[in-house]
């Protein structure tokens, strides 16, 4: 999945078919000036969206758009990430030759 905003809505694009997927506003305290596409992934339940934006995971609420967290990740940009497939675990890489694995509380 990919990302980007424009005017503050997040376009959300599949990586299979191509094609906008789906629109979602953000909140009020989400300023974001992706003017290009970022890899993105939904939690296992959907509550919480995750953008690597540069170095950066932003943890959105899908419900509000209300960034809930802005978590430093990696020195470089984010090229991927991915749930393991219990939802425990976050797995992220960068172009500064890392591969991190998150534990999901």
């Amino acid at each position: 999945m990919l990302v980007r905003t424009v005017d503050q809505i997040l376009k959300i694009y599949s990586f299979s078919k191509n094609d906008l997927v789906e629109d979602l506003q953000f909140g009020s305290n989400l300023n974001v000036g992706m003017d290009q596409f970022s890899p993105a992934i939904f939690s296992l339940n959907n509550d919480i969206f995750l953008i690597a934006d540069e170095g950066e995971l932003w943890l959105v609420e899908t419900s509000t758009g209300e960034l809930l967290s802005r978590i430093p990740a990696h020195f470089d940009k984010i090229a991927s990430l991915t749930f393991s497939p219990d939802g425990r675990y976050l797995a992220t890489s960068s172009y500064d030759g890392t591969v991190k694995l998150w534990g999901i509380p």
